[in-house]
């Protein structure tokens, strides 16, 4: 089938591209590479379970300690950002309508005032 595309592709001076998609959960590659990755953790004499899967180390009460952050830490920590450049906008936009707020003398509390002051 791929010798019939590649004449019909020259055929029409065009190329073709083909794109092969191989469902099989049991691939010899995979296989390959992790035998490949065990054989260098046998040869190294390091038998973690997370030597090749996690990064990260043991700390002194033996607890695995990695870098990674769980989703819970990120979606926390969107939240939290967010809300607080929200809240900070809010207020920076506060500040400048107040800050440009046009003067103008208010009836009501000058005209009570004047009265008091005439009588």
């Amino acid at each position: 089938m791929l010798k019939s595309l590649a004449n019909e592709a020259e055929k029409a001076v065009s190329t073709i591209i083909v794109h092969l998609v191989i469902d099989d959960e049991d691939s010899t590659a995979r296989r390959r590479l992790l035998t490949e990755e065990q054989r260098k953790l046998e040869e190294d004499g390091d038998n973690n379970e997370y030597s090749y899967s996690i990064p990260g180390y043991y700390d002194d009460e033996n607890n695995f300690v990695t870098p990674f952050k769980t989703i819970f830490q990120i979606q926390y920590y969107n939240v939290v950002q967010w809300t607080a450049i929200g809240l900070f906008t809010i207020l920076l936009a506060a500040n400048y309508m107040t800050i440009n707020m046009p003067l103008m003398p208010d009836t009501l509390l000058f005209g009570e005032s004047a009265k008091m002051v005439a009588e």
